[in-house]
């Protein structure tokens, strides 16, 4: 069985965005750009939340984007096998197939950056990174400059915030 992933271009940002944390849902600032079929995830975490951090969750967070970006027909799965095959594969085992085709797409089209803005965080001044997704699933963090993420995602404003926005996030309608 195979699946076609197609991904129609896209601009949203979202705040608050929600996603499963540990012990209750968790929040955070999501920009969703998608263009020529790429991908652009910046994730963001928020001032004054006091839940699952954007780190700790960040599989949730993934997860939680492209149930999103499905729900919307953004993404949109077309089965590509013949009807015999249909006939004897589970509405179960197609389904997981479809789900782990469309995440596969993803991972390969897509960047994920993860933001910690000055004053939240370890890092005083705040902090960017890549995160990758290893072969089972695992996370690694590749931090580097805002600068070199602009040169790499070639878009001079993906990453610009107004962070008085972020402060008053607990105002915003929740998605």
């Amino acid at each position: 069985m195979s699946y076609s992933v197609k991904l129609t271009d896209y601009k949203e940002d979202i705040l608050p965005f929600r996603f499963r944390g540990f012990w209750s849902e968790g929040a955070c600032f999501l920009r969703i750009r998608i263009e020529k079929e790429k991908i652009l995830l910046f994730c963001v975490q928020l001032p004054n939340y006091t839940g699952t951090s954007v780190t700790n969750a960040i599989e949730n967070v993934f997860e939680s984007a492209v149930d999103y970006l499905l729900e919307r027909n953004i993404i949109v799965v077309d089965e590509q096998f013949g009807s015999l095959r249909k006939i004897f594969t589970s509405k179960a085992a197609s389904e997981k197939m479809r789900y782990e085709s469309v995440f596969d797409y993803v991972l390969r089209n897509s960047i994920l950056i993860e933001h910690y803005p000055p004053g939240i965080g370890l890092a005083e001044d705040g902090s960017y990174a890549k995160v990758v997704f290893g072969s089972s699933g695992e996370p690694a963090w590749n931090y580097t400059t805002k600068d070199k993420l602009l040169k790499h995602i070639g878009s001079e404003n993906a990453l610009s915030l107004d962070y008085e926005v972020l402060q008053k996030w607990q105002e915003s309608t929740p998605s």
